[in-house]
C-alpha cells in the first residue's frame, strides 16, 4: 500500500464514542432480562438506548408489553423501562432466551470476563 493511500485511509477513519452506560451497569441484571425479552440479548446498549432502537412490529410490541405488564412507547429509554420492572421482576422470560445461540455466545463471553 502506498504511503499516500495509507495516509488518505488514516484521515478518513471516523472515531466512534459510546454514550455513557453508568445506569445500564448499575442495572445490568434487569437490563439483560429486558434485552432477552426484546429478542436481542447480544445488543450493546447505553443510557440513551431506546425502544425505537429495536425495530418492533406492533404485534411484537404488544407481546412484550404483556410480558412486562405495562405500556411501552418507542421513545422510552431502556433504562427507564428497566426501572419500571421493579426489584421483584420474575426471570421467567429469560429462561426461554437461554436456548438461543446468541445468548450462549454472550454468556460465554461474560464468563470469560469474570476469570
Amino acid at each position: 500500500m502506498s504511503k499516500k493511500l495509507r495516509e488518505k485511509l488514516k484521515n478518513s477513519v471516523t472515531k466512534i464514542t459510546l454514550a455513557n452506560d453508568s445506569e445500564v451497569q448499575k442495572n445490568k441484571i434487569k437490563m439483560n432480562k429486558l434485552l432477552c425479552i426484546l429478542g436481542h440479548p447480544e445488543a450493546l446498549v447505553t443510557d440513551y438506548s431506546m425502544i425505537a432502537d429495536f425495530v418492533l412490529s406492533d404485534r411484537k410490541l404488544k407481546s412484550i408489553q404483556k410480558k412486562l405488564g405495562f405500556e411501552l412507547k418507542d421513545n422510552d429509554f431502556l433504562i427507564d423501562v428497566v426501572k419500571k420492572m421493579g426489584p421483584s421482576y420474575s426471570g421467567y422470560y429469560v429462561r426461554s432466551a437461554i436456548l438461543t445461540p446468541e445468548f450462549d455466545s454472550l454468556w460465554l463471553h461474560h464468563l470469560k470476563g469474570m476469570l
